[in-house]
């Protein structure tokens, strides 16, 4: 008689496929010493030239590279937790584009309300996916009381915690943006779309 074994990983493909990317990259970046700034947001660079190609291919490039490890690991753990959620609400084709649209999104709010420095990580879009993710949520009246204290609580001692081992500076508008973006793109999301 077969038995039936759960998968070791039970993440949604697109998922799964970023998080494998994001993991590539990085590791391509560390043994081939890539300088990673090359694929940064800057955005001086962006308001000075909106439209040149190099500026507007980094809204998406500066995603996908992350400055350490460590930087990876914090970002991949929010990305199992949050971007599954919202892949297994929108579906694999949606999923990615929301998902970028979310990084997009905040590095140009970013770059609106503190154009200093360069952005790099998938922050912005993680943000994103959690707002996304945690609205939906709230639609549960069992979880609502739970996401509220992980929303005001945990999650900006999480974030300080990272930023402060992580060394550098935090983007924190655009974590805000994104998930204000998400948290809209939830809202106009179809209700009768699994919670």
């Amino acid at each position: 008689m077969e038995t039936l074994r759960e998968p070791i990983f039970n993440l949604p493909p697109a998922t799964m496929i970023l998080l494998l990317l994001l993991c590539a990259l990085h590791a391509a970046a560390v043994v081939l010493s890539w300088d990673v700034a090359q694929f940064a947001f800057d955005p001086n660079a962006f308001w000075a030239a909106p439209v040149a190609p190099q500026n507007v291919l980094s809204l998406f490039t500066y995603q996908f590279f992350h400055v350490s490890w460590l930087h990876l690991a914090v970002n991949a753990g929010s990305l199992l937790a949050f971007g599954s959620a919202m892949e297994r609400i929108t579906g694999p084709i949606w999923f990615p584009i929301l998902y970028l649209a979310c990084g997009v999104i905040a590095a140009l709010v970013q770059a609106a309300v503190m154009p200093v420095g360069v952005m790099i990580g998938a922050s912005g879009a993680i943000s994103g996916a959690m707002g996304f993710a945690l609205w939906r949520m709230m639609r549960r009246p069992k979880m609502r009381l739970q996401l509220i204290i992980l929303m005001a609580v945990v999650q900006p001692v999480m974030a300080w915690a990272a930023g402060n081992s992580l060394g550098g500076e935090i983007a924190w508008v655009a974590h805000l943006a994104g998930f204000a973006a998400g948290v809209i793109m939830a809202i106009c999301w179809p209700k009768n779309s699994p919670a």
